[in-house]
């Protein structure tokens, strides 16, 4: 049976949604490691992109809005309490696609 990641964004201290798209904005996908990298690993992906996309580099509109997105999920995988409440809260197994309907319809009717 294959399982599904299911995102739960609940607590607007770990938001992970890009502003005004509605997009899940995964921090694991922003920085381009994984779930399992090593704290020298984020940071090496991280000081990568801030050097991209850092406003004093890159004059680009959407440049501003990625640094800062950049650096939120950085803040939050970075510290090992926040990294762990993030996984642990943002992130659901779900085996059965049909509690994914459920649980839409009943976030929706409530």
């Amino acid at each position: 049976m294959q399982l599904v990641l299911y995102q739960l964004c609940q607590q607007s201290s770990l938001s992970c949604l890009a502003k005004g798209s509605g997009k899940f904005m995964d921090y694991f996908e922003q920085l381009g490691v994984s779930r399992v990298s090593t704290t020298v690993e984020i940071k090496k992906a991280y000081r990568k992109l801030a050097n991209k996309y850092h406003p004093d580099r890159n004059d680009s509109t959407e440049a501003k809005e990625k640094f800062q997105l950049i650096q939120q999920a950085y803040d939050v995988i970075s510290d090992p309490k926040k990294r762990s409440l993030y996984l642990k809260n943002n992130y659901t197994v779900i085996t059965d696609p049909r509690e994914i309907a459920d649980s839409f319809w009943h976030s929706a009717l409530s």
